[in-house]
């Protein structure tokens, strides 16, 4: 699936390079995150809704007005949340979704475009911090410890065996409206499924309190975000270039 979306991005973007239009711009998001556990290796279900939020950029290609390659680029905020803990860990995402837009007209929005759009997403989880409140041994423990990917678990949270190239679908809905000329203002809403386990398992220890905490599952995420986009044509500035090489 990877190699065959891989091969398609490369056909778009050479298509694009002939029509040499794209829309780029920042991105703001918020949304809820819920850690799904894999209910074969876990009986735990005791995750909790959170929020999070994130900022990026937007390269859109655009093929055609109907169909584009809209990419981004995006620093989010993904947690797991139960009882006894809250992990706050920060990801580089990088979804590449192809996108379906259609016309449309209320009175609400004037004309703009309404569009759908689908496809992976690959991350990169760069590092994380933990809430622990729990009671173990008659010793209540109320902190916030670094998440390590290696090294001593005394007074961190060390992840067993992290997957921190992560990778999933993400599929959605939005607008396009348009502002001044060759400007948009794009409102988009989003459904994140991860694809792969976020690691095995976690674990805190400090003196003699332990705690482990199971981490075979992936996040599901529901965001709306905003952005603004500009129209930016290549074409023209090319005009009235020569290649010519004249002799001197």
């Amino acid at each position: 699936m990877i190699k065959n979306t891989i091969v398609l991005v490369i056909c778009l973007l050479s298509v694009n390079q002939l029509l040499a239009q794209y829309l780029v711009g920042p991105r703001l998001n918020y949304g809820l995150s819920q850690f799904s556990y894999d209910k074969q290796n876990t009986t735990e279900d005791n995750s909790k809704f959170a929020n999070v939020y994130g900022i990026g950029g937007i390269y859109n290609f655009e093929v055609t007005p109907k169909y584009s390659l809209h990419l981004e680029a995006n620093f989010e905020k993904r947690v797991k949340k139960t009882n006894e803990i809250t992990y706050n860990n920060w990801h580089i995402e990088v979804p590449a979704l192809l996108r379906l837009s259609f016309k449309a007209k209320n009175k609400l929005m004037g004309a703009h475009r309404m569009y759908v759009n689908a496809g992976p997403y690959i991350g990169y989880w760069l590092r994380g911090k933990a809430n622990l409140n729990f009671t173990d041994n008659d010793s209540t423990i109320d902190t916030t410890v670094d998440v390590k990917f290696s090294g001593s678990s005394e007074g961190n949270l060390r992840v067993n065996s992290a997957n921190r190239v992560q990778y999933g679908l993400a599929a959605g809905f939005g607008f396009m409206i348009p502002t001044l000329q060759d400007q948009y203002f794009m409102l988009d809403f989003r459904y994140y499924l991860g694809g792969s386990f976020i690691a095995d398992d976690a674990i805190f220890e400090s003196g003699n309190v332990e705690f482990n905490d199971s981490l075979r599952g992936n996040y599901q995420v529901i965001s709306v975000s905003v952005a603004y986009l500009f129209n930016i044509d290549v074409i023209p500035s090319k005009k009235g270039k020569s290649t010519i090489k004249r002799r001197r």
